[in-house]
């Protein structure tokens, strides 16, 4: 990839690139989602953070008075919205990604050991393979594809 200019690049430091790539959309998407709703986490309240359709009918049930919820990237899903449906003054929301300043954020956080994300890293000639294991429900991490040699 040709990037048109530095200003576009973050700085890893000392971070390997392949356990930097996943934390671009594994632990961004759900940061900046609770970043959105940081003002509204006060002392015994409840923070879901939903990413498929699984837990999405329980994070509506969760959901209390004035709440927040916040559907998280692309794997979908739905919920019955509507002024009788959900408690009154909730808010429901989307997102996808953060901004580049929260990636620095998650990046900091992954080089003080705050945060891990696990990952399997295959070469590229395996990329057909851990797809069919991911088909079978046999990866329990992030796969980061990665040229040999």
């Amino acid at each position: 990839m040709l990037v048109p200019h530095s200003r576009l690049l973050i700085p890893l430091d000392d971070l390997d690139p392949r356990d930097a790539a996943p934390l671009s959309d594994t632990a961004l998407t759900p940061y900046h989602a609770i970043k959105r709703s940081l003002h509204r986490l006060t002392p015994g309240s409840t923070a879901v953070v939903v990413g498929s359709e699984s837990t999405l009918a329980l994070a509506g049930q969760a959901l209390a008075f004035e709440g927040d919820l916040t559907l998280l990237g692309l794997a979908g899903g739905t919920i019955e919205y509507g002024a009788m449906t959900l408690p009154w003054g909730a808010r429901i929301a989307t997102t996808y990604w953060g901004t580049a300043a929260e990636l620095m954020e998650v990046l900091n956080l992954a080089q003080s050991g705050s945060i891990e994300i696990r990952t399997e890293r295959v070469p590229l000639e395996g990329v057909a393979d851990a797809y069919a294991r991911l088909a079978r429900g046999e990866v329990e991490s992030r796969i980061v594809a990665w040229p040999s040699g």
